[in-house]
């Protein structure tokens, strides 16, 4: 990475290092159909013809490798309290962060679930299962039998969160849809707090964010990170249309998941 000037960031060293390798091959569609969403078995609207968002084009997918390291680097930046408004990074963090809100807006988002339901899982970052004790899914309109309890909770730092969790019994079908969509609305904080824990490990051997990044680079950390996203957008795919036969990216055995 080059030091800083008191201007705009032209070079990083997280993308000098990937610079060599080959750019991952990722399918997206353009566009396909929606059928009846189904909650918990029961199918809840018409089907429709959908038009994935500019985020899913050829073009874009193309630049989310680049973006997502440049992503990273940004969020080391923002732990070591050197936030920056370059262009040079903000163009990474609105393009990765586009193509997150577009599974979140386009793949996820339920017509079924209950508003005070909705509201919980955009307003409370974390998730953990509790014991299920009500017999009927709170989260949805469908009145199906529930099996799961998940408990939404704030982070302890945030003071103004009132009440500090929530609980909902859920049906199957809800429980998956409200993971994989939790994760995605919570992307960045979640994303934050990895980097986090791991930069603050790491300075006590280095203290120079260029340091920092090849540390994460050398240990595969960055890449895992990467995978661990292609991970989250295929099961978005999946929980949005697992009997329609959508296309997943499989990155498995690519360079750069859960």
């Amino acid at each position: 990475m080059d030091r800083y000037t008191g201007g705009v960031e032209e070079t990083s060293q997280i993308t000098e290092d990937f610079g060599s390798e080959e750019e991952e091959e990722e399918e997206e569609d353009d566009g396909f159909v929606v059928d009846d969403d189904i909650v918990d078995g029961v199918k809840v609207g018409r089907t429709a013809q959908v038009e994935l968002p500019a985020a899913f084009s050829t073009a874009q997918t193309k630049k989310f490798s680049a973006n997502f390291k440049i992503y990273v680097e940004f969020l080391v930046l923002t732990t070591l309290g050197q936030a920056t408004q370059s262009p040079y990074y903000q163009t990474a963090v609105h393009g990765v962060e586009r193509r997150v809100r577009a599974y979140q807006d386009s793949l996820i988002t339920s017509d079924a679930w209950r508003p005070e339901f909705k509201a919980a899982l955009d307003r409370y970052p974390r998730w953990s299962k509790g014991r299920c004790n009500e017999r009927v899914c709170a989260g949805c309109r469908q009145n199906r039998a529930a099996s799961f309890e998940v408990v939404l909770a704030a982070e302890p730092e945030d003071t103004e969160a009132e009440p500090r969790d929530k609980r909902f019994s859920l049906g199957s079908e809800c429980y998956k849809r409200a993971k994989v969509y939790h994760k995605l609305v919570h992307f960045r904080s979640h994303m934050h707090k990895h980097v986090r824990n791991e930069a603050e490990a790491l300075m006590t051997k280095a203290c120079l964010t260029e340091d920092i990044m090849k540390a994460m680079q050398s240990s595969g950390f960055v890449k895992q990170l990467y995978r661990q996203t292609q991970s989250l957008f295929n099961e978005a795919r999946l929980q949005y249309m697992p009997a329609k036969g959508m296309p997943v990216d499989d990155d498995s055995s690519d360079e750069e998941g859960e």
